[in-house]
Formats: C-alpha cells, sequence, structure tokens
C-alpha cells in the first residue's frame, strides 16, 4: 500500500470552487508531497528537490528531473494500491498537477483506496485529527493550520508566494506527520469490507466521469432569479417601507400589524403562513415575499459555475447536475420552475 499525501498552493479558493476545479487552477502546485511504500520510512518531495538544489528552490516545474521518485515508481508498477485521507483531493491533485505539470503516471481507478471512507463507514469521525485522536494516535501537527494559512490559501492578503526554507521544512515534516498517522489509522481500521468497495469504487467512477453542466442555462436561470428577486423586493418595499433584509424592523412592523413573530427563520414562517391561523392582509402577504425571496436565491447556480471542471462541461467534467430547459427555451423554463415554487 502506498499512503500518500499533498500539500499545496493556489489562488483559489479550495472551498468555494471544489476540489476538482481547485486542481484544476492554473495557479494549483504542490508544496510537497510525502508518502509510505508498506512498512518502509516515509519519503518525501518537493519542485527541485530530485534536481538537488536549495530545499526553497521553485525552478520549472516541466524540468524532467522532477518526474516520479523511484521508490515510489517501483510501488507503483509492482501494483501497490495508492490511499489517501478523503483520496478524492489527492486524486485530483496527482492527475491535474503530478500527471500534466510533472509527468507522474497516473494510477488506474481500481487503485484508490480511501481512509477516510473507511472511518465514515464504522460510524468514527471524518476528520482525520479528530480521527486519529479518537483511536488514540498522536494529533495533527499544530504547525499545519499556520502554514497552510500563510502560503497555501494565497487569495488571503496576508498570504505568501516564497516559501523560506525553514518553513518549508516544517511543511514537509508536517506532511510526513500526516502520512503516519493515515498509516496507523489504515493499520487499525483496514479497507472497506469486500461488499463494500464496489460501491466506494463506483463512487469514485462516478465523481470522475461528472456530469455535463449547461452554462446557458445556468445564466438563463440566474437571470430569471435575479429579475424575480428584485420585482419581489419592490413590492415588499411598497407594503412595509423597508428592505426585506431588515429583521429587526421587519419583525416590528409585523407586530404594529398585530402579529409578533418568534424569529424570520424559513421554517417558522412557512409553517405560520400554512396554519391558516394568519388572516389575508399586508402582514400575511409580507411574510409569504420574505419567503420566496429566500427561495429566489442565486447561491447555488453561482456555485456550480465556480465548481465547474475546466474542459467546457462536455461527458467528463466534474461538475454539479445537469440543467436542462423546457422546450419554449431557458429562460421561460426556469421561470415558471420559479412562479410554482
Amino acid at each position: 500500500m502506498i499512503t500518500l499525501d499533498f500539500e499545496t498552493t493556489s489562488y483559489a479558493d479550495l472551498k468555494k470552487v471544489g476540489t476538482w476545479a481547485y486542481s484544476e487552477h492554473a495557479t494549483t502546485d504542490v508544496i510537497c508531497c510525502c508518502w509510505g511504500v508498506d512498512d518502509e520510512p516515509v519519503q518525501e518531495w518537493w519542485p527541485g528537490k530530485n534536481r538537488k538544489k536549495l530545499l526553497g528552490s521553485r525552478d520549472r516545474p516541466e524540468d524532467p528531473d522532477d518526474g516520479m521518485p523511484a521508490d515510489l515508481w517501483r510501488a507503483f508498477r509492482t501494483g501497490h494500491l495508492v490511499e489517501a485521507h478523503y483520496v478524492a483531493f489527492e486524486r485530483s491533485i496527482w492527475v491535474n498537477v503530478m500527471a500534466r505539470r510533472y509527468g507522474w503516471p497516473v494510477p488506474p481507478d481500481h487503485a484508490w483506496r480511501c481512509t477516510m471512507a473507511v472511518a465514515c463507514y464504522y460510524g468514527l469521525p471524518a476528520s482525520l485529527d479528530k480521527l486519529s485522536r479518537v483511536l488514540g494516535f498522536s494529533p495533527k501537527d499544530p504547525r499545519g493550520e499556520r502554514l497552510i494559512t500563510k502560503y497555501s490559501k494565497l487569495y488571503l492578503k496576508t498570504a505568501r508566494t516564497e516559501i523560506p526554507e525553514e518553513d518549508l521544512r516544517s511543511f514537509v515534516a508536517y506532511c510526513a506527520h500526516d502520512v503516519r498517522m493515515e498509516q496507523s489509522i489504515s493499520d487499525r481500521l483496514g479497507d472497506l469490507p469486500e461488499r463494500e468497495l464496489p460501491v466506494f469504487l463506483l463512487d469514485q467512477e462516478v465523481n470522475m466521469r461528472g456530469i455535463h453542466l449547461d452554462l446557458e442555462g445556468v445564466a438563463a436561470a440566474t437571470a430569471v432569479v435575479e429579475q424575480r428577486s428584485g420585482e419581489l423586493a419592490q413590492e415588499f418595499e411598497e407594503l412595509t417601507g423597508l428592505q426585506p433584509t431588515q429583521r429587526d424592523k421587519v419583525m416590528a412592523w409585523c407586530v404594529g400589524g398585530g402579529v409578533a413573530l418568534e424569529n424570520m427563520q424559513a421554517g417558522y414562517l412557512k409553517e405560520l403562513l400554512e396554519d391558516g391561523d394568519l388572516p389575508q392582509g399586508k402582514v400575511r402577504r409580507a411574510l409569504e415575499i420574505r419567503l420566496r425571496i429566500n427561495k429566489a436565491s442565486t447561491k447555488k447556480l453561482d456555485a456550480m459555475s465556480r465548481q465547474r471542471g475546466g474542459d467546457g462541461g462536455e461527458p467528463g467534467s466534474r461538475c454539479g447536475v445537469q440543467l436542462v430547459a423546457g422546450r419554449d427555451g431557458p429562460e421561460q423554463y426556469f421561470r415558471a420552475r420559479l412562479d410554482r415554487r
């Protein structure tokens, strides 16, 4: 078994764009990689290491000397499986950074394993740090969060693009420690049961294939939602003299109309309107509008666009659900769906 971990840097925000789009981003690169093969000592790699230059060197990534290290290559060639904690991230980085930029061959689809998936199967914490603590192993290296914030998240104003030698050594040590944690977890929990492994591999296949995302449809839906949201907000202001986002003032306005609200949460307002105890009038209409505005959000549509793969959304795109326009065209389709809400 090859247990592997990457530490990366990018101007892309991983939480916003998702794993695959992050790995495809032009600025995403590997800071270092650590791995352990079976019971052998954990090994280290970073761009430029094989050229025997200073540890902090960030030379041309396409240099052939940055190819896969010999021991990892031997394990790869002899059919070793590759495991990581949340393997979707390591697999994406391997495919889109290590293979494309550094020439590493990609393991076959059936060779990937995930210690997080095994932990979740047994009802254990998914977080590597929490899982390690629960199993009685050493926790994550506390230096890691500082290093990641400082050098990995380049979109932060305080981030730095140049890593001093001392901090790069700390990064490598942090990465190696994670690999040893994952090895200990793997030894304790083992692989998924035989009946579950095909399900995991199918999940990997489905996610690597992705689903076509119709950007024209997303744009049409966004335009309709924004237009309808504006219309609803205008009607709300005409009724109340307030903006829908002015929570406390809206609640006070409702009290003036004879309705004391406990809160403005969607679930509570929906239940209040469905009970039938709220009479027709300005307050009821204002609350109905408030609920519709909450539903008329482009957040999910924006997330689809951000997380769309770079292959144009054709089969093989790692992206969200496919949006299919009606026969009258995308705008009419989405407007009809919105009105039915």
